[in-house]
């Protein structure tokens, strides 16, 4: 975004742009989150029931925090806080 803003120009950024740029911050840090929590709910609940086969409890693990890296990308928030 503030790329966009040098190759527009100081004297061309308004108000508008400005308030885009500041309230985007919270809304790409807060769906991070969001999209970390329901995928580490997603993870507690799936290894709630494998307690019989325990090899495949980690597999879980890293599999759901890599899913959940790749669909808050997607959504273009913050992968690093999901």
């Amino acid at each position: 975004m503030f790329e966009e803003y040098a190759v527009m120009g100081k004297e061309n950024v308004t108000t508008n742009e400005i308030l885009k740029g500041v309230t985007s911050f919270p809304v790409v840090a807060l769906g991070g989150t969001l999209i970390g929590i329901v995928y580490g709910l997603m993870t507690g609940f799936l290894t709630k029931f494998t307690h019989r086969v325990l090899s495949i409890e980690p597999l879980f693990i890293f599999v759901l925090a890599y899913l959940s890296f790749l669909n808050a990308e997607l959504f273009h928030m913050s992968g690093v806080l999901a």
